[in-house]
């Protein structure tokens, strides 16, 4: 009885592991789609997005979004978007 369960606690290891396997090498094969994407579709993906103002990688998840002119930029916090806009309207001015 003993042997048997460990006959079948055996398969199942490698049933697991060959599937495993399996699904590594189609993500070899797989083509890439994320290289011409831009940064909406990335934050979608859980990517990281960096704050243009301190220069940081934080989770797009987590990143304050803003649109200005229908660019998309993503801030660490309300004080470097605030800043950011700052930087605009004094180039603007």
């Amino acid at each position: 009885m003993v042997s048997l369960l460990i006959r079948l606690l055996a398969l199942l290891g490698l049933l697991w592991t060959g599937k495993q396997v399996a699904r590594q090498v189609s993500a070899v094969f797989r083509p890439r789609q994320n290289g011409d994407r831009n940064a909406s579709e990335q934050a979608v993906n859980g990517e990281m997005v960096k704050d243009p103002i301190c220069q940081t990688y934080i989770p797009a998840s987590l990143a304050l979004q803003k649109t200005i002119n229908g660019q998309i930029y993503y801030f660490c916090g309300e004080e470097c978007a605030s800043k950011f806009s700052e930087q605009r309207q004094s180039e603007t001015s």
